[in-house]
């Protein structure tokens, strides 16, 4: 699915400032890490991710509470935070994950769950 450039734009826009911040964990093994410290406000899955990938990652944020949305491609999920491909993101601060979750939830970009407040218990 294919997001229009501003709801796209958006969405790497709020990536890129988590990271700027330290607020974005990108990869398999640092998201796994900052999950079990209980860091996480907000998992991003990429829409082209393996679907055993995706099944793993949600089961994770699941044990802890963390609402699980799909968004963009691995190569611009990546590029969004400065780095190469990757297949999940972790947003460990609770504005710039509303941020991320208002981009996606405007239709645009495919959500796993319907609202990351009702997810959130904001």
């Amino acid at each position: 699915m294919t997001a229009p450039a501003g709801r796209e734009a958006r969405l790497i826009a709020a990536l890129g400032l988590a990271q700027r911040a330290g607020k974005a964990v990108g990869g398999e093994t640092a998201v796994r890490e900052a999950l079990a410290k209980g860091k996480g406000k907000l998992l991003l899955l990429a829409a082209d991710a393996a679907p055993a990938r995706v099944e793993e990652a949600k089961a994770l944020a699941a044990e802890k509470n963390v609402p699980c949305l799909i968004g963009l491609a691995k190569e611009t999920m990546g590029r969004a935070i400065g780095k190469g491909e990757r297949a999940v993101l972790l947003i460990c601060d609770g504005s710039f994950a509303k941020m991320a979750a208002a981009a996606l939830e405007g239709g645009a970009l495919q959500a796993e769950e319907s609202s990351f407040e009702k997810q959130s218990g904001k």
